[in-house]
């Protein structure tokens, strides 16, 4: 296996067409992150995204997409806005990570969510976890009929109903161009993101940059989804996600606070899913399992986290963080080291985000 590492504007349109027939020859690599497009729009508002092109016998068989936050320190595209990243291949092809680190110049590449499938990865994961999604393959209303407790849904429409007689008759927009309604996204999500007391991602400028460059794509192959849910002349859920081809990843949801009784989120990603099946979507991915998501989802696939280091201090340095941060969380020590421990995960999250 040979390797050779490029940038976006490097690559040739041989380069993008085995990169899309990677992904359509493995279905498991449907997810909307693994699309070129995503990572071309990453590299359209950073200077540091760089693919490294693998070859067998002159022949393309992957890739692998990062960001050089540093002279040899790596992350996916996308950084933490990224909910599904891999090496970009056949499952059955073998990679040796050190060669893939090795060829792209890199000693550590961290790893938030990978698919826990990928074997190469195995002795450098920290954490297990699952993520959920939303089956409409056979529709909405078999969704429904499958779902393990279908009152959500019921409570959901029992709110719709006292939501319309209050403020006037629900309106879904499935891909909305209102600016206004975008910078409502914004304004909600840095409230939610203040009050969780975690970095704003909308704090930094790039971020707001991606998400207009992804509205700017648009087809059923590749594009940015906006969509609305209006009571009357009033918003009162907003969403932006991404779809490739029949998969949606539903990504930056909010909803108007005032409203919370009404819960309008759930209304907003059961209206979605509602009307995924008529725009060729199948599967919704939600990301990691939490409540409301535990209470829609079909099903859930598991995910993993970590780090590959190829230098030892640092590996040794983050393998002593880990054990005393859970040292200290099981510890009569866990109450004081709060504040501080705060301040880390802030001075971490702007690290991550910058």
């Amino acid at each position: 296996m040979q390797f050779r590492v490029s940038s976006i504007n490097d690559l040739t349109a041989e380069d993008f067409d085995s990169w899309l027939r990677v992904l359509q020859d493995n279905p498991q690599l449907d997810s909307p992150y693994l699309h070129p497009e995503f990572t071309k729009c990453v590299a359209a508002v950073r200077p540091d995204v760089e693919v490294t092109v693998a070859e067998v016998n002159g022949r393309t068989v992957g890739f692998f997409p990062f960001q050089r936050i540093a002279r040899r320190v790596g992350r996916p595209v996308g950084g933490r806005l990224n909910d599904c990243h891999c090496l970009i291949a056949s499952p059955e092809l073998r990679w040796d990570l050190q060669d893939v680190m090795h060829a792209s110049r890199l000693t550590s590449w961290d790893f938030h969510y990978l698919p826990a499938d990928r074997p190469q990865f195995q002795d450098h994961i920290e954490r297990r976890f699952d993520c959920a999604y939303i089956d409409v393959s056979h529709g909405y209303e078999q969704y429904i009929e499958n779902l393990d407790s279908k009152r959500v849904v019921k409570e959901s429409a029992r709110k719709s109903r006292g939501l319309e007689r209050e403020f006037g008759k629900l309106r879904f927009e499935w891909h909305s161009h209102d600016k206004q309604a975008f910078e409502t996204l914004r304004q909600w999500k840095s409230e939610q993101y203040q009050r969780s007391d975690i970095a704003d991602v909308f704090s930094f400028p790039w971020t707001l940059e991606l998400l207009r460059e992804l509205g700017s794509r648009s087809g059923e192959e590749f594009e940015g989804l906006f969509s609305t849910l209006h009571a009357g002349d009033r918003i009162i859920a907003v969403h932006f996600g991404m779809r490739a081809g029949r998969v949606l990843h539903h990504w930056f949801p909010a909803y108007d606070p005032e409203l919370r009784k009404f819960s309008p989120g759930l209304m907003h990603a059961l209206a979605i899913a509602e009307a995924a099946p008529q725009h060729g979507i199948e599967r919704i991915d939600l990301g990691e399992v939490c409540d409301y998501k535990s209470r829609i989802m079909s099903g859930s696939n598991p995910f993993v986290a970590g780090s590959i280091d190829l230098d030892t201090v640092r590996r040794l340095l983050r393998s002593g963080y880990q054990r005393t941060r859970e040292w200290v969380k099981n510890s009569p020590l866990r109450g004081p080291a709060r504040l501080p421990g705060r301040w880390l995960r802030q001075l971490t999250e702007w690290w991550e985000f910058r």
